[in-house]
């Protein structure tokens, strides 16, 4: 559904995406399955074995320059400002907003989070919590699917638009 989307939202060639909270690079393949045209591609992660792997599991894709940073999204700061996305399907997982702060004005952003987790630093229960968490000059989706785990069943939360 994220890219799809994406797809829908934005029929142009980003110059970057950039994903917040990469794990081991499996955007690379979705979006390049997906037919997302991007130009370069930047996984950022504070998980430095999860950036090795990515690196050598996105190694046959040539068509596209694959920067893996090693960082806290929280510090990143943006070059590119003109055609960029930023995904970030983490959410949860990320201590603040500093990171949602950075990103510059106009920028399309993904977000994905979830409901009925514990033990994380941003919680969004309800898609109104979520949604109010990230606000956005213009949102082309905001959805919520049913999916379960072994462990429980859950609410995962999408928005895509304008920052």
């Amino acid at each position: 559904m994220l890219f799809r989307s994406i797809q829908l939202a934005e029929k142009r060639r980003f110059s970057t995406i950039t994903a917040l909270g990469s794990w081991y690079g499996n955007l690379g393949f979705n979006l390049n399955n997906n037919r997302i045209k991007f130009r370069n591609l930047v996984l950022i992660d504070i998980d430095k074995d999860a950036l090795k792997t990515s690196q050598r599991l996105l190694g046959g894709l040539n068509q596209y320059r694959i920067t893996t940073l090693q960082r806290d999204a929280n510090d990143h700061t943006y070059k590119d400002t003109v055609n960029q996305c930023v995904i970030n399907t983490s959410c949860n997982d990320m201590h603040n907003n500093g990171w949602y702060d950075k990103i510059p004005a106009g920028t399309l952003v993904a977000l994905q989070a979830r409901n009925n987790v514990q033990l994380v630093p941003t919680m969004t229960e309800t898609l109104y919590d979520f949604n109010d968490l990230f606000p956005m000059t213009k949102t082309y989706v905001l959805d919520q699917t049913k999916l379960r785990d072994p462990e429980t069943g859950y609410l995962r939360f999408l928005k895509i638009g304008i920052k």
